[in-house]
């Protein structure tokens, strides 16, 4: 039997292991009566299709470099005060250099979101009575120590034993460290390193009480339990990790980096997990059209979806090529014989037979990759598509187009499956489970006033949800105003178990599939609001579609939005932006339309956003406990939902006319919780819907005209 029982588990589902209850974070049972610690234990694998699983290795690295770029850019290039890569990022993430490791997948393991363990922490014991406190390293010392703490006399009433509780406050860091509170402070020694002991009072004891007289948590302090002298270290912790890294430069100002600040466990900076959601979609060969090596076949999927023509293959390029591939021998002088043989025949229709054949061959070698036919994109998408793995995934158009059309072919024009139930619902043609008979003249006049050309109900909207680590104090790699300074915040891993026969950080990964709302804006009336807003690239609408303009002058996101432009007099709004801001703003506007109407907290729906298609889907995240579901909503409410997504109110901002006059948004209109927004509520403004107002961000200087009213222009009086 060994020495140290394992700790309990927790009985909680997937989703909230993941999430609130991801390793790192604290809780309290019911009562409050204790807190606690998750930590990670042993788990199993998860079955994550191949493909799947690689798209989560990819977007785990993607935001490491993201968060590493980010957080060690907090500071100008002339502060002495230099941001360390490992201030920013766990070790376990970074090479020698400092750098993203190359080989990153090989740190994690896809695991099921099942087993997570739980120790009390702190363990800083106070008594309510006379303010005592005993500390300990570990749950087992705690737990040797129990006599102890149960016959200790009270110092304010010496008849009584000392009522012990768990002190709620904690020191915290944005290295992500934790510290209970205790009279000792760690520092740093050259020739010992990190050393924290608790320094004796004057008078010879070391027993201290903690004087909670003051009801702000920063004016605690420790004082001697024996002459009541207040502590002379004070109610301050350094961070053991930054010190560390620090060192000597310690001495050089520095130590401000170090301070840990006071907060209860209760609070929501004590821990962020940390991680994303990718589409899961069943079948992944169209997306390794995105692979690096792969980058002819993106411009020609590219190509073949903004209608630009492909070149025409050169017959001594096409038999060189294939030349390469042995097994393709046979097959290559069929093809060279029906091509020279078409020329030298003069009956018309036996030659387009023959060409015919030769060109089924052709397409056979195109669809194993053997051969890319060339295409005639703009140089500007050209020079885009080179560039692309600069983008953020959930930015970047090039990918989320082949994504689109990837859920067109899975979903939106999939026939129905072996249940007999589509996938896929148009709301102008539905099936049993959500029809209605309560549009007058067809719900045709509602997509001509929304400016929509297709919506309807996903039944199965397939995501793979994970999380990898956690960070403390901010959600975002950077902490701005801590002491006259912005600080790298750390990103770190989930601690290393086993999983089967390997040592592994783990990641929790669960895929789930969720009713959805898809939408799609009518192409020309998106086109003339772009005009009509006066564009930076109106000249280019004038001959191309919205899709070519917007892949012709992509805006380069960065992964947390913090190069948006701000309006300025020299500049008017770009296609990109105002597309975006358009679909994010409409999303938000029908999911507060389905808070509305179905039962659902904000916080319970998400968003995906298709820029160049003029799409984007509302689903329900199953992470959330919520009972209410969207196709019941359309069936009991359909009509209902519709005008309230036409209502002038619900357009409006119920904080007054302040927010309604700057076109902007706020929590009480269009914003939702920040773990549900795709965007972190940027690029939102009414104004892009109803036209009051100029949004904040962008080059906008006048007021413009909404999408809304152009729909409505387009018209006739009779049909409005």
């Amino acid at each position: 039997m060994p020495d140290r029982p394992a700790g309990p588990r927790m009985q909680r589902s997937r989703t909230q292991l993941m999430s609130a209850y991801a390793p790192g974070s604290y809780f309290t049972f019911e009562g409050g009566l204790a807190a606690c610690r998750t930590v990670a234990v042993s788990v199993r694998r998860a079955n994550i299709a191949p493909h799947i699983e690689r798209l989560v290795r990819d977007r785990i690295e993607e935001i490491s470099r993201s968060w590493l770029e980010r957080a060690m850019s907090v500071r100008p290039g002339n502060d002495d005060r230099q941001v360390l890569p490992g201030m920013c990022l766990d070790g376990r993430l970074l090479d020698d250099a400092g750098q993203v490791r190359g080989d990153i997948g090989s740190v994690f393991e896809l695991v099921v979101a099942d087993r997570v363990g739980y120790v009390p922490d702190p363990l800083t014991l106070v008594c309510s009575q006379c303010g005592l406190v005993r500390w300990f390293r570990s749950a087992y010392e705690l737990h040797q120590s129990l006599r102890a703490l149960q016959t200790c006399r009270c110092r304010s009433d010496s008849s009584r034993f000392c009522d012990w509780q768990q002190l709620h406050v904690m020191f915290i860091h944005w290295s992500g460290g934790v510290e209970a509170a205790k009279p000792m402070r760690n520092q740093w020694y050259a020739d010992r390193g990190t050393v924290a002991w608790p320094r004796p009072c004057t008078c010879g004891s070391q027993e201290f009480c903690l004087d909670r007289s003051s009801s702000q948590i920063g004016n605690w302090y420790f004082r001697c339990a024996a002459c009541g002298i207040p502590n002379t270290d004070r109610w301050i912790q350094q961070d053991k990790a930054t010190l560390e890294m620090l060192r000597e430069q310690i001495h050089e100002g520095r130590l401000a980096e170090t301070r840990m600040e006071a907060t209860s466990y209760r609070a929501s900076v004590v821990h962020y997990s940390q991680g994303d959601r990718i589409l899961a979609f069943k079948d992944g060969s169209l997306l390794e059209r995105l692979a690096r090596n792969r980058v002819d076949d993106l411009r020609f999927f590219v190509a073949d979806r903004l209608g630009m023509p492909a070149e025409e293959m050169d017959l001594d390029v096409i038999e060189s090529t294939m030349q390469s591939y042995p097994e393709e021998s046979q097959r290559l002088d069929t093809y060279l014989n029906r091509v020279r043989l078409a020329e030298t025949l003069e009956d018309g229709e036996i030659k387009e037979e023959m060409l015919k054949a030769a060109s089924d061959i052709l397409e056979i070698w195109e669809e194993k990759g053997y051969l890319t036919p060339g295409v005639q994109l703009t140089p500007a998408i050209d020079q885009w598509i080179d560039r692309r793995h600069f983008l953020p995934s959930k930015y970047d158009s090039f990918r989320l187009l082949v994504e689109h059309q990837a859920l067109v072919n899975e979903t939106i024009n999939a026939g129905p499956g072996p249940s007999g139930k589509r996938p896929f619902v148009p709301f102008e043609n539905p099936d049993s489970d959500i029809e209605h008979t309560e549009f007058e003249g067809g719900i045709e006049s509602y997509y001509n006033r929304l400016g929509i050309s297709r919506m309807g109900l996903i039944r199965k909207f397939d995501l793979c949800y994970f999380t990898f680590g956690y960070s403390r104090m901010s959600a975002s790699p950077a902490l701005p105003n801590r002491h006259g300074m912005t600080m790298p915040v750390r990103l770190n891993l989930f601690s290393q178990v086993n999983v089967g026969d390997v040592q592994a950080s783990p990641v929790y990964a669960l895929t789930q599939g969720n009713e959805a709302i898809y939408v799609q804006l009518d192409e020309r009336i998106v086109h003339e609001w772009l005009i009509r807003i006066q564009c930076e690239e109106s000249s280019a609408l004038s001959t191309d579609s919205v899709a070519t303009t917007l892949l012709s002058n992509v805006f380069e996101f960065s992964q947390y939005l913090d190069n948006l432009p701000i309006r300025t007099e020299q500049r008017r709004p770009m296609v990109h932006l105002a597309v975006y801001s358009l679909l994010h703003t409409y999303a938000h506007h029908l999911i507060q339309t389905v808070t509305e109407f179905a039962g659902l907290d904000a916080g319970s729906l998400g968003e995906y956003i298709f820029p160049a298609d003029l799409a984007f889907v509302v689903f329900r995240s199953g992470m959330t406990m919520d009972l209410g579901n969207i196709s019941a909503m359309w069936r009991n409410n359909g009509r209902a939902f519709l005008d309230h997504l036409l209502s002038p109110i619900s357009l409006d901002c119920g904080l007054g006319t302040l927010c309604t006059e700057r076109g902007g948004a706020c929590p009480d209109c269009l914003m939702i919780p920040e773990i549900s927004c795709i965007a972190q509520n940027r690029l939102l403004s009414r104004s892009v819907l109803n036209g009051n107002g100029k949004p904040e961000e962008d080059g906008y200087n006048d007021w413009i005209e909404g999408y809304l009213s152009v729909a409505a222009d387009r018209i006739a009086p009779g049909e409005r």
